[in-house]
């Protein structure tokens, strides 16, 4: 227990090696001696010793020469328990005489503590969720006005009744609009939103993100956030980068506030079809409109373009922009003309936390998933994404039909 495996490899030739270790918890301690390892045959023909290291701690292993105690190199690490690790001793090259000692994981630790505070990812959908929903509840509570007796005594009541909110939102979206294009970012150009890696002809490895993962590498730590982003697979990027980071939460801030002008809407006009629909149309084209400016209608270009793993404002005022032209037609459908009741949509979205913690649990168990006879096959794939959806929505139903709803 609290053990892994470290087996020694050492390619220098002529060279008997002793290795030490100390905890970084041993305040004030002395090289403690693990064993020694003897001389290689050279490159590619390395002699080997194993040995077993403490897992409870970030240890220092340094590499002595027996014959004279000279140090050659130490490396800092941290064992993962069961883990199968190798130390490879060897010269950086033929020409010098420089020696590296690198660490390979051989075979990936148990475990066994469920959670290491050590890289805990701190951002996620769900605390997105939370974080923007408190904030935009916060703001209606502050800011909220009774539906007034005759309407038409304001021409945009969900705007003019709420301008303190609207003031906050403006301010946040500022915000982000200034972080995002002027907060300077360490040997990366002034307002970046690349991805880094190969991307702008590898110009910029190291800025994912740009601003947006500059901060939360700042004021998060990279061990705590999304260590292989969708960046890593087309542009080959090494940063870490969180698409629910801390500067994307003020535009699901804005996109939620504008979710709730949509729930005012039916509120205030209630009964009151035409003018419900002519608001959702507005709105929407406000966007569009709005989406089309800053993306130059186009997909790399624009001014902003949308991006999901930024959260860009392009990216919001496209999404709300479908929202509200969708959320029009389902009302025409089912509230005006009533040709449909929306079942079986609705069923999943009256317990969509439970449906959400389910599939995150149950998704890799029988009948969800199974093994594939072959994993390349979209066709495959797809039947099983349709029969665990499908299974989704029947346990929602059944929820439905015996009122079981959880809410948090």
């Amino acid at each position: 227990m609290d053990e892994a495996s470290l087996t020694v490899h050492n390619e220098l030739l002529n060279e008997n090696l002793t290795l030490s270790w100390l905890s970084d918890h041993c305040y004030q301690c002395l090289f403690q001696k693990l064993g020694a390892i003897p001389s290689g045959k050279g490159p590619g023909l390395p002699s080997s010793a194993a040995f077993f290291v403490s897992t409870q701690h970030p240890l220092t292993l340094q590499v002595n020469s027996t014959q004279d105690s000279r140090e050659l190199c130490r490396v800092h690490f941290s064992f993962g328990e069961h883990g199968n690790y190798s130390l490879w001793i060897k010269n950086l090259s033929n020409f010098t005489q420089k020696i590296t000692c690198p660490i390979v994981i051989d075979k990936e630790p148990i475990n066994s503590y469920l959670l290491s505070w050590d890289s805990l990812r701190i951002p996620g959908v769900l605390q997105r969720l939370a974080f923007t929903y408190f904030v935009v509840a916060v703001l209606e509570i502050l800011f909220f006005k009774a539906r007034p007796e005759d309407i038409t005594m304001f021409l945009i009541p969900e705007l003019v009744l709420y301008w303190p909110a609207w003031i906050f939102i403006v301010a946040l979206e500022t915000m982000w609009l200034c972080l995002t294009f002027l907060l300077p970012v360490p040997d990366c150009p002034l307002g970046y939103l690349g991805p880094g890696g190969i991307g702008d002809f590898g110009h910029h490895p190291n800025c994912t993100g740009g601003a947006a993962g500059y901060i939360d590498r700042w004021l998060l730590g990279e061990k705590h956030i999304h260590q292989t982003p969708t960046s890593h697979v087309l542009y080959l990027s090494t940063m870490p980068y969180d698409p629910e980071g801390v500067l994307g939460s003020f535009n699901s801030i804005v996109m939620a506030f504008l979710g709730l002008q949509a729930g005012k809407i039916l509120l205030y006009y209630k009964d009151l079809h035409v003018q419900i629909m002519a608001r959702f149309l507005i709105w929407g084209f406000m966007l569009g409109g709005i989406s089309a400016i800053l993306t130059k209608c186009s997909r790399d270009q624009g001014f902003i373009p949308v991006n999901k793993n930024l959260w860009s404002f392009s990216y919001i005022t496209t999404l709300s922009c479908f929202a509200f032209i969708v959320l029009l037609i389902i009302y025409y459908v089912v509230d005006v003309r009533r040709w449909w009741s929306g079942a079986p949509f609705f069923y999943p979205g009256m317990n969509s936390i439970l449906v959400y913690v389910g599939h995150e649990v149950f998704q890799n168990y029988f009948p969800f998933k199974w093994k594939m006879l072959n994993s390349q096959s979209h066709a495959e794939h797809l039947a099983q994404n349709l029969l665990a959806t499908s299974i989704w929505v029947f346990i929602s139903y059944l929820l439905y039909s015996k009122k079981i709803f959880w809410k948090i």
